[in-house]
């Protein structure tokens, strides 16, 4: 099985990308095949300056960028993780740029309905949530990107609640947060099981 965990951070590697790792190795320790897209090293431009190319032809996006090398990974996980910090009490500017630019890139979508539902079907979904406040709202929005049939296992990080300082990226030195990280990713491990069966 092939978990892939995309950090949507603005930074190379803070909070959301070693939550994002402890969350992998756990997962390689039950013979997952893993990978982290780490946003910082992408070129990832928002939905702008377009008339809707997207909606006449598929994949006529005329944005060049790496985003839909982005998808392509995607596609090809059996399980995506999705790590997202909070800003201004909003998920990152990139996690909604990859997210939104989907419509107008996916392969696997019919052009006539623009199926994102099916994007998710089968697959088993991790978001982790950094915040230091209004992780709960930011979690349960990025919720309504999903159709009601995925599964999904969900964790907030909050720096108040393990008495850590965001930007420093010390949350991880925190072993209830290493221990609930794990979890999260026994949790996925054991969907992606019952999945198979």
């Amino acid at each position: 099985m092939k978990v892939t965990a995309l950090v949507c951070s603005a930074r190379e590697k803070g909070n959301c990308y070693n939550l994002a790792k402890i969350v992998l190795d756990h997962l390689q320790t039950q013979d997952a095949k893993t990978e982290i897209i780490n946003a910082y090293d992408y070129k990832i431009t928002p939905c702008s300056h377009c008339n809707y190319e997207c909606f006449q032809a598929q994949n006529n996006c005329p944005i060049r960028d790496d985003v839909p090398k982005i998808w392509e990974k995607l596609k090809e996980a059996d399980s995506v993780v999705f790590a997202i910090p909070t800003y201004y009490g909003m998920p990152s500017a990139l996690f909604k740029a990859i997210i939104e630019r989907g419509q107008g890139i996916l392969k696997w979508i019919t052009l006539e309905f623009r199926d994102l539902d099916s994007v998710w079907k089968g697959k088993i979904v991790g978001i982790i949530v950094v915040s230091n406040g209004g992780g709960e709202n930011v979690k349960n929005l990025v919720l309504t990107y999903f159709p009601a049939q995925t599964k999904i296992v969900a964790e907030v990080f909050s720096y108040s609640k393990y008495g850590a300082i965001g930007y420093k990226g010390d949350l991880t030195r925190n072993k209830r947060v290493i221990s609930r990280a794990k979890h999260l990713a026994e949790d996925m491990y054991r969907l992606l099981k019952q999945g198979k069966k």
